[in-house]
């Protein structure tokens, strides 16, 4: 894997950000020391100071009017084995105890591809190796300290039933932390405990079994089927389902009417 450009200034990122590629997995890490309004999938959630994120560049919102302070790295490559072999997993907000790490290996990346001395490419590799364990190890450790008490389960179960009867709604990370009075953050970890997914990743989920029914049994239009599953864009929608099912909407709707003949 190759790392191509490390900062803490949030310019840099813009001007790196602007020319993204197309059809290529390659990846961000983010690591926020203030809280921002952060884009990912087409939904916003807000992230509190010192959250890190991988992020798939193809599925990050624009970072234009971004007045938070950061630390970034970019990889060029897919890491998808390594967030495996240490169970991290891209889109996902991480809080690490320990978070200073980040600052120093951010530190360190940056003077290895600006000396580019021997053998930086091998050294920048075994960093990020470093990186990953870490984070992984600080995760864990962040996991462990939240605790579920039976009242908290509850909340938990009723903000499940809320959303599984009213996943065509706008939701936010911040909506649904409301409704159980937890702060965001928490609110992820928890579900995520609880229900072995995000929220977000529920809900999505929700729409998608949602919509193949519609397609199978209906001939709603894809367009309407996405607006009444709560997307505002069809587009996004399309991109969306065909990640999840493997196939676009179109060919999913043909292959089962085919299927029924």
């Amino acid at each position: 894997m190759r790392i191509i450009k490390a900062g803490h200034l949030k310019s840099e990122l813009f001007a790196f950000e602007a020319e993204r590629p197309s059809g290529k997995n390659e990846y961000t890490v983010l690591h926020f020391c203030t809280a921002f309004e952060l884009t990912l999938n087409g939904e916003s959630f807000r992230i509190e100071p010192h959250g890190c994120v991988i992020c798939n560049i193809k599925n990050i919102g624009n970072f234009d009017g971004c007045e938070a302070e950061l630390e970034w790295f970019r990889i060029s490559e897919d890491i998808s084995e390594l967030l495996v072999k240490y169970s991290l997993e891209t889109d996902m907000v991480y809080y690490p105890n320990n978070y200073e790490f980040i600052s120093k290996f951010v530190r360190k990346l940056e003077t290895e591809l600006v000396t580019k001395n021997a053998f930086y490419e091998e050294i920048c590799e075994a960093y990020l190796n470093e990186f990953f364990v870490f984070l992984s190890r600080e995760a864990v450790l962040h996991k462990q300290d939240v605790s579920v008490d039976p009242k908290t389960k509850e909340k938990f179960d009723l903000l499940h039933q809320r959303l599984s009867m009213d996943y065509s709604k706008k939701w936010t990370v911040d909506d649904m932390a409301k409704l159980v009075n937890f702060s965001p953050s928490y609110l992820h970890t928890v579900y995520k405990r609880v229900f072995g997914m995000s929220p977000l990743s529920y809900i999505i989920n929700l729409r998608i079994e949602r919509a193949k029914m519609m397609l199978i049994e209906s001939k709603m239009p894809i367009n309407e089927i996405a607006e009444n599953l709560g997307y505002s864009n069809t587009t996004h929608f399309i991109r969306q389902f065909t990640g999840k099912v493997g196939i676009s909407p179109l060919k999913y709707r043909s292959k089962h009417s085919t299927d029924k003949k």
